[in-house]
Parts: structure tokens; C-alpha cells; sequence
């Protein structure tokens, strides 16, 4: 969910859900990779967890402002479980100061291709998902929103990443 708060500031609150429908205990590690479009500046980013022993859980924890960022390593879920992970980010968008972050040209999602966002596209974000402990992702999810009309949008859909184990 994008949020307007302020002059040029938004919160973007986007929520990763990890689950695990087979019949006996797992493991994964977790990585959030934001991609956004290079006027965003981030000003703030933290989650939360439902993962029992996950650090963020109760959370809220900070988190640096740029990723990738570690959301989980090597969290067990027991089966039939579903663990969730709330990620929100404050940022700022200035196209008019040239002294703002970026080049003050907005690009929108799916710019370069159609129906495929990519990093440096709008609030463009990839999660990736190791269940075998190889530090090689075994799923991998991408979201991308836009701030239409960076002036006036109050509120717009951030679609959730979800992942079956």
C-alpha cells in the first residue's frame, strides 16, 4: 500500500508472506531486494515478522536504507504454517529540485518491458526465497507499484509477495 504523508513523502508498506503446505517441518532464509526508481529517496525502513524466533517478531526492526535486506536466515516453519513479513518504507520523491536524489525523469513500471518491471522502475521490489540452504534463491517474486501523479496520489495497491514451500 502506498500512502501520501506529506509533501512529496510516502509510506509503502508491503507485506511477504512465506508458506509451508507440505507435511513436515522446513527451513529458508528470506531477502528483500528493493529496486526503486532513482528519485526515490528512502528516509526510513523496518518489518516486522509472525516467525516465531524471527528478531523482528514483535518488531518492529530497523533496517539499513538501502538493501538487500536479510529478513530471515535459516527460520524454521513447521508445516501447515504460513509466516508473514510486514516491510515498510518512508521515501521522498523530488522531479523538481535538481538537487534531490536521481535524475528528476520518473520511470514508471514496465517501462522498458511491457508487463515486466524491473529494478529501477517505479517502487519495483524482489524477494527471493533459499529452502535448501545453498545461497542459491529457489523462488524469486518481483512487485512494482507507481506513484501515478507523484503530487496528488493518496493511496494505491502494493501487491503482496507470496511464497509455497
Amino acid at each position: 500500500m502506498v500512502v501520501k504523508q506529506g509533501p512529496n513523502t510516502y509510506d509503502v508498506t508491503y507485506t511477504i508472506t512465506v508458506t509451508n503446505s507440505g507435511f513436515a517441518t522446513g527451513k529458508y532464509t528470506l531477502n528483500d531486494i528493493p529496486g526503486l526508481e532513482n528519485d526515490f529517496e528512502v528516509l526510513s525502513a523496518q518489518y516486522t515478522s509472525t516467525a516465531p524466533g524471527n528478531p523482528a517478531n514483535p518488531g518492529p526492526i530497523g533496517l539499513t536504507l538501502s538493501g538487500p535486506w536479510n529478513l530471515a536466515n535459516d527460520q524454521n516453519i513447521i508445516k501447515q504454517t504460513t509466516h508473514t513479513y510486514q516491510v515498510k518504507l518512508q521515501v521522498k520523491i523530488d522531479l523538481v529540485a535538481t538537487a534531490s536524489v536521481g535524475d528528476e525523469i520518473y520511470t514508471p513500471c514496465g517501462t522498458n518491458n511491457p508487463n515486466v518491471p524491473q529494478s529501477g522502475e517505479g517502487l519495483f521490489n524482489r524477494t527471493t526465497l533459499d529452502v535448501n540452504d545453498d545461497g542459491i534463491p529457489d523462488q524469486r517474486d518481483t512487485v512494482c507499484a507507481d506513484i501515478k501523479n507523484y503530487r496528488f496520489s493518496t493511496k494505491e495497491s502494493y501487491t503482496e509477495s507470496c511464497w509455497i514451500l
